[in-house]
């Protein structure tokens, strides 16, 4: 009866080896935090280091007595127990160098590969065109390429204004005999004629038109309160992209970047995204491309908020009550994902989320655990 559970014991004892390790590690991480705290790391990482050390050379020595003493009393030869060390040992290096795939997992959305925000070439007030409304498909044909119309009363004023003067010099014109005076009119009324195209081509500007074929994807509300505002120049006033093409937005934070490109910014990776909208389905795709300077925003129009710890992403933020708009609380890099059109699903839309997995290539056990122990000793002085 006593012999009935005799076959659970051994993996209680490796179960309970690993738990002794396992709650070790964990008093040495919450000492350490402490003394940092304290700005005393220094002495956080000796006490550890020595314990650790400790607890390793004391073991091994009462194994190498353990195995003399087993060897005298079975009487087992220099070469078998040289041999029999070398296979452990083998195991041991192999374990610790085999290659192991390393992989980055981390939120995304979808974009349009061409996207453009329509603004205002000169200052006006806004009235939209019918097909300006969210989702809408729009184009460069004649019967749409119109998007918003911009009415400026002092730029129509000038144009009644110069074309009075023009009829003006063009009647004293007609009826001028001297030579020179008619020169001096047709100076001046070419002046004129130059002024009045000029501000016809900034008239021309109030059609606010598309560049190219694509979708509004403004908001309606964002539309609708735009309607009737006196604009700037240059203020944005329409967002619209080309939906038939989809690209895949990441932002990593400052400390995953390293796993990503480990040695340089060399392109390529894999990745295996997931959009939650269609989990069933795996989309392949890869690196194609990095910004260089860190993200200040979650987009124009909070577009990104999928990427942010608040709904689920990686990214921790707060709101700047300046701008209005959620800010990253730490420094991260938007990097952009090139995707196989073919796996992508053909009702995927812009701004959709999901997670991607990217391939960080090759890692072994023992360059593991060299970065942590590195990451670990160099002490981080924060004043």
């Amino acid at each position: 009866e006593e012999h009935r559970f005799r076959g659970i014991f051994p993996f209680y004892s490796i179960a309970a080896y690993f738990y002794r390790w396992f709650i070790v590690l964990f008093i040495f991480y919450v000492v350490y935090s402490i003394l940092r705290e304290l700005r005393l790391a220094w002495l956080g990482v000796l006490l550890v280091t020595f314990s650790v050390s400790t607890m390793l050379v004391l073991p091994l020595v009462r194994t190498s007595k353990m195995i003399a003493s087993s060897r005298r009393e079975l009487g087992i030869s220099n070469l078998r127990l040289l041999l029999l060390l070398a296979a452990l040992g083998g195991f041991v290096l192999t374990g610790l160098f085999w290659p192991l795939e390393q992989h980055v997992t981390l939120n995304f959305i979808l974009e349009p590969v061409r996207a453009h925000w329509l603004r205002g070439e000169v200052p006006g007030r806004v009235h939209w065109d019918p097909n300006a409304r969210e989702g809408m498909q729009v184009g460069t044909g004649p019967s749409n390429q119109v998007m918003a119309r911009l009415t400026n009363k002092e730029l129509e004023y000038e144009k009644e204004r110069l074309g009075a003067e023009i009829e003006y010099f063009r009647s004293q014109l007609d009826y001028e005999t001297m030579l020179s005076r008619r020169e001096q009119l047709q100076v001046h009324l070419s002046t004129l004629e130059r002024d009045r195209q000029r501000l016809q081509e900034r008239l021309d500007q109030l059609e606010v038109r598309v560049p190219f074929s694509g979708e509004v994807l403004s908001r309606d509300t964002d539309l609708d309160m735009m309607e009737g505002k006196y604009i700037a120049v240059g203020e944005p006033l329409l967002f619209m992209g080309d939906t038939s093409e989809l690209t895949a937005k990441v932002w990593v934070p400052e400390k995953t970047w390293a796993r990503i490109f480990s040695r340089d910014q060399k392109l390529g990776q894999e990745a295996e995204l997931m959009l939650y909208a269609f989990s069933k389905a795996r989309i392949r795709g890869c690196v194609s491309g990095v910004n260089r300077h860190p993200e200040e925003h979650m987009g124009e129009f909070g577009e990104k908020m999928a990427l942010s710890a608040k709904v689920g992403g990686e990214v921790p933020t707060e709101h700047d009550p300046v701008s209005g708009r959620e800010i990253p609380m730490e420094a991260v890099y938007e990097i952009t994902l090139r995707l196989d059109g073919e796996s992508v699903p053909e009702s995927a839309k812009p701004y959709m989320s999901g997670r991607v997995r990217i391939d960080c290539g090759r890692y072994t056990l023992y360059q593991w655990g060299r970065d942590s122990l590195l990451r670990f000793v160099s002490l981080d002085i924060r004043l």
